[in-house]
């Protein structure tokens, strides 16, 4: 559709094409974190994401794989991300919250 920034910002929503923990922040991180603290309409743990992708998608040996693989990966996104905030990872949650109430979103 014209934006080829944004459609590679999305299509790596769950895979990143690489992992560099001593660059920026990227966007293509930021989405595909957020896409990791997310669980359909409530922002939840990392913990209860991975699992959920677990459960859901590690039917075959592959995919347990691939799911360990890209955990770790996680992980290691998530360090990155909050060593640059002020904020926790385990306080997100809370934090988006407040925020929703602070900008009056219905």
């Amino acid at each position: 559709m014209g934006y080829p920034e944004v459609g590679s910002i999305i299509r790596q929503h769950v895979i990143l094409d690489s992992y560099l923990a001593d660059s920026p922040v990227s966007e293509q991180e930021i989405v595909n974190y957020s896409d990791k603290r997310v669980l359909h309409d409530r922002v939840v743990s990392l913990d209860e994401r991975l699992e959920y992708i677990r459960v859901r998608y590690g039917k075959t040996t592959e995919f347990e794989n691939r799911i360990r693989v890209m955990s770790q990966n996680t992980l290691t996104l998530e360090t990155k991300i909050f060593s640059r905030l002020d904020i926790a990872p385990d306080q997100l949650s809370a934090h988006v919250e407040s925020e929703i109430k602070r900008l009056d979103f219905p």
